[in-house]
């Protein structure tokens, strides 16, 4: 998609975009990681998780990609 729209401006910084996007995701998955650990500590005290993650969710955190 962000090909799509920088072919339509060329003015999309390639660079900047992708760490922009790499910083997004480890925010994310850190906030996936938090919501774990609390729901673990709820099932200890032996009550419901407030939060639930989708597997599918969980795959896409999981992926990994050929590094350079």
């Amino acid at each position: 998609m962000l090909k799509y729209i920088n072919d339509l401006s060329m003015t999309i910084d390639l660079d900047s975009t992708l760490i922009r996007a790499e910083v997004l995701f480890y925010r994310f998955q850190g906030t996936v990681e938090l919501i774990d650990k609390k729901n673990a500590e709820r099932a200890r005290e032996g009550k419901e998780s407030e939060v639930t993650i989708s597997e599918e969710l969980r795959g896409l955190l999981k992926k990994e990609y050929p590094k350079e």
